[in-house]
């Protein structure tokens, strides 16, 4: 069975590889387990924004409408990006731009 997910093909690699190696009667060099370790660090790291945004805007609060939520959204994401400490970054994502706003010229 074939799929057209990102992590399908490494996967089917592995397979292919497997098969090879038990046709033969060698053992596999054991590479795929650093493979795989790394395929599942991508969607972990591209989700931590999609679920900040969830957890800190969007489901943060009780909003009367969509309309009210959505309202809220461009003051949260000044608040995200100039106010809210990151960790990995040591403070807020506009500390590390200069000039961001274009206010000094």
């Amino acid at each position: 069975m074939t799929s057209s997910t990102p992590g399908a093909r490494p996967h089917s690699r592995r397979s292919h590889w497997r098969a090879g190696c038990s046709e033969t009667g060698t053992a596999g060099s054991g590479a795929g387990r650093a493979e795989k370790d790394q395929r599942h660090l991508a969607p972990r790291r591209s989700a931590e924004p999609t679920r900040t945004l969830l957890d800190e805007w969007a489901y943060a609060h009780l909003y009367r409408s969509e309309t009210e939520r959505r309202a809220a959204l461009p003051a949260w994401l000044h608040h995200y990006n100039h106010h809210r400490h990151h960790t990995a970054l040591g403070g807020p994502p506009a500390n590390r731009v200069p000039n961001l706003c274009g206010q000094n010229s």
